[in-house]
């Protein structure tokens, strides 16, 4: 059986035990006094039980000040319960009576013990004796107390001439005083009502011994005056079982209440009963001056108005300290950017704080639900009947409408504070993620990118090296060939699409941001009509294509086959928005320069389509994103149009709403005039000059590619030097006896990469120019070739013309000095 259980049973069989005394007493006592050996027997086994509680009382302490209070009174206690024994036998075992000076000195014994008992209590933390309210709460006690004593034990026992009695008086009247104290400024609730107890009984005692003393010619042993002594045991009893085992009031740890001391009920309950007990003693004529109780009455009810005073004043104080804390909370709350909401459990919302009024307006009495986006509805309510038990736990994510109509992404966290009497509801937390969640799209879609990059790029080497070799024999064929031949057509039509294939990986490499642009100064507008028979065929019957343009001569800077791949791109898309038919325009126009950029070319594509919802025009630019039915559509047109723009140094927005249309508008950084390309050698006209053979060192791991671009390179009359990879190539140029005038070099080669072999050969030959020919040129070896001062590079596949541009420009005297 546990502590508990055990202290339980005992408590139990002690109140059996006193209930059945006291009907015992009832039932077999009579004048002769037969009653006497139950009243002993029941004296001794109350004060025992009640002396043993007292001393578990100091065990079990919570401090050595409440454990020194106990003991004491344990001590004061026990005198009394010996110097009952001593009094009740002495007689019987003797013969004789107990004197009454011996037997007062004896009885007077436990008040100094009592007295030290009660002031040993501690303090309440905030008991300060200069408060007025506890100097009146202590006032009230000490005028109840005196008038109680004057009536009922003073002048009783000054009357009889039983002087000890009176000395007894004085100390208990002292020992009560002290008691009362300890219940004003006691550390505790559970304390201060222990000790009441206590000083209840001590006063019950007071008041039997009057009637006592009211009864003594009759008195005999077994009288219900005893019974009224065994009382004072049990509430004695009483008072140390609730300190052994106090009930707790649950708090917060170290919080203290506004206004430091706020005093008791126990004087205003004692003064209440010190009426009711004064006017007893008058309407009984137990008063033996009228005037006496009238001057107690008045001087407690002088006391009384004064703490009603005080708490008036005090409670003045406390709430003007409690509006400027409440000011204080509704300044923080209106500054912060978190937003608070209380929704009751109705699910409507009682509180929103003033962030959230700025957001949606006024929201409060309505319902939370109403609030959130129609696709959010549903699991809103479970998440928080749900999840606000315990705060902090998954967050839930849903859209809110704002004050203008519009959606933003919320965060919101719960606390269920329904059992909260000044709270009722789920108190929400919440934060605007909007950004945060476009970032994080922003992020998904750089890392599809960067997937997609990674894997064109392979793709696009791979082609563009087949591609190479294909269109540099076809080109080379072609002009081997007899002109006007069949077979030379056939070399050329090769050649073609060779050419359309190139087009295909530069629009992929375009996507993934590793095309290795050519740009060129051209007129959208040039491209637009050039292009009209392909996007007319694109957009197919019903639907009509309209160019106008607000300035014809506005030019940009882009690579024109990833430009081209945008409108066609565009036009496909305008063509699924119209089903039935409309009409597309696309308008060029020339924006003025903004503040601290250049002035842009803008091309918008608009279409008379279906029009998209907003939470699906936020979403056109993501990777394989799409509302097309299945085998429709791929997600990357619009994706690919983004990213061939940015890299241009461009911009791309959409307007659209359903029904209304949707326009693409591309800006794009404006050039002033054409930039004419440097003329070149006709391909046609290959022999070099007497003396002016150079020498070229011509690196490529693809023997297919290497023999091709060697073959176009000795017609134009350059002598070749091949090597099959990057360790040759240095072997060679590392033959002071083999002249070498440029470096030609693929950049991805097994084994020593192309920026590895132009490291080595800058320390080898240094000042020789380097031209770098690559089918993928990723971020990294563009920027490694331009530390290393490349000075061109050529894409794959490439023409002869194009190669030759490079490699001639290469050795002008501009590019000489960038070389070295």
């Amino acid at each position: 059986m546990s502590a508990r259980r055990r202290s339980g049973a005992r408590d139990r069989v002690f109140l059996l035990y006193a209930v059945s005394w006291v009907a015992a007493l009832l039932a077999v006592r009579d004048p002769d006094g037969r009653a006497a050996g139950l009243v002993n027997l029941a004296y001794f086994g109350a004060g025992a039980v009640t002396i043993v509680t007292l001393r578990r009382a100091a065990r079990g302490a919570a401090d050595r000040a409440e454990a020194r209070g106990w003991s004491l009174l344990a001590v004061s206690h026990a005198l009394l319960w010996l110097n009952g024994l001593v009094w009740t036998y002495w007689q019987p075992l003797t013969g004789a009576a107990l004197g009454v000076v011996a037997n007062r000195v004896w009885e007077n014994a436990y008040v100094p013990f009592g007295i030290a008992g009660f002031l040993a209590f501690p303090s309440h933390r905030d008991f300060r004796w200069r408060d007025a309210r506890a100097l009146v709460d202590v006032a009230l006690l000490g005028v109840g107390l005196s008038a109680l004593w004057w009536h009922f034990a003073l002048v009783p026992y000054a009357d009889a001439r039983m002087y000890w009695d009176v000395a007894g008086a004085v100390g208990n009247y002292a020992m009560a005083l002290a008691g009362g104290i300890t219940v004003v400024r006691g550390a505790g609730r559970e304390l201060r009502l222990s000790v009441g107890l206590v000083l209840a009984a001590h006063l019950a005692y007071v008041l039997t011994e009057y009637f006592w003393l009211q009864t003594a010619d009759t008195y005999q042993a077994g009288h219900l005056i005893d019974a009224f002594w065994f009382g004072c045991w049990m509430l004695r009893w009483l008072g140390a079982r609730v300190a052994v085992e106090p009930r707790r009031t649950p708090g917060m740890p170290g919080a203290r209440p506004i206004g430091g001391y706020r005093g008791t009920i126990t004087p205003a309950l004692f003064v209440a009963g010190a009426y009711g007990l004064l006017l007893i003693a008058l309407a009984l004529d137990r008063s033996r001056n009228p005037l006496d109780v009238g001057i107690a009455v008045i001087v407690m009810t002088a006391l009384l108005l004064t703490r009603q005073h005080l708490t008036f004043r005090d409670n003045a104080g406390i709430a003007e300290q409690a509006a400027r804390q409440a000011a204080v909370f509704r300044s923080l709350v209106a500054s912060a950017a978190d937003l608070v909401l209380l929704v009751d459990p109705a699910m409507r919302i009682a509180y929103a704080s003033p962030s959230v009024a700025r957001l949606a307006g006024e929201v409060e009495g309505t319902p939370l639900l109403d609030l959130l986006h129609p696709d959010d509805r549903a699991g809103a309510q479970e998440w928080l009947v749900e999840r606000s038990s315990s705060f902090g736990l998954r967050a839930y994510r849903c859209r809110v409408r704002t004050a203008d109509g519009g959606w933003r992404d919320l965060e919101l966290r719960s606390q269920d504070r329904t059992g909260d009497a000044a709270v009722e509801g789920y108190v929400l937390n919440g934060r605007d993620v909007t950004q945060e969640l476009a970032l994080e799209r922003r992020l998904g879609h750089a890392r599809k990118l960067a997937m997609l990059s990674e894997m064109a790029g392979r793709i696009a080497h791979a082609f563009n090296n087949a591609l190479a070799a294909v269109q540099a024999r076809a080109e080379v064929l072609a002009r081997d060939l007899p002109a006007g031949s069949a077979a030379q057509e056939d070399a050329r039509a090769i050649g073609a699409a060779a050419e359309r294939g190139a087009g295909i990986t530069r629009q992929l490499l375009g996507f993934s941001g590793r095309h290795v642009i050519q740009p060129e100064a051209l007129r959208p507008l040039q491209v637009v009509e050039a292009l009209r028979p392909t996007l007319t065929r694109v957009l197919g019957p019903a639907r009509t294509l309209a160019v106008a343009a607000a300035d014809a001569e506005a030019t940009c800077l882009v690579d024109r086959a990833q430009f081209e791949q945008v409108l066609v791109n565009l036009v496909t898309n305008a063509r699924d928005a119209m089903p039935e038919g409309g009409i597309l325009t696309v308008h060029v126009s020339r924006e003025p320069a903004p503040e601290g950029g250049p002035p842009m070319v803008r091309v918008a594509v608009r279409d008379t389509g279906v029009g998209m919802p907003e939470e699906v025009r936020a979403r056109v630019f993501e990777p394989f994103f799409t509302t097309k039915a299945p085998g429709s559509g791929t997600g990357l047109g619009l994706a690919m149009v983004a990213s061939i723009i940015r890299r241009a140094g461009g911009d791309v927005s959409v307007e659209s709403a359903p029904g209304a249309g949707t326009t693409v508008a591309l800006r794009l950084p404006a050039v002033e005039r054409r930039v004419t390309p440097p003329p070149m050698r006709a391909y046609d006209q290959p022999e070099p000059a007497p003396g002016t053979r150079r020498r070229i060192l011509l690196v490529d791991d693809d023997e297919m590619v290497r023999r091709a671009s060697a073959r176009m390179l000795a017609r134009a009359g350059y002598a070749v030097l091949e090597a099959e990879d990057g360790a040759q190539a240095l072997t060679l140029a590392g033959n002071a006896g083999e002249p070498v005038d440029l470096l030609l070099t693929d950049l991805m080669m097994p084994g020593l990469s192309g920026r590895d072999v132009i490291a080595r050969f800058r320390v080898l030959r240094p000042g020789v120019p380097v031209v770098c020919v690559t089918g993928y040129a990723s971020q990294r070896e563009e920027e490694a070739s331009i530390d290393l001062h490349v000075n061109a590079i050529v894409g794959k596949p490439f023409t002869a013309q194009t190669l030759l541009r490079a490699i001639e420009s290469a050795f002008t005297p501009e590019a000489g000095d960038r070389a070295g």
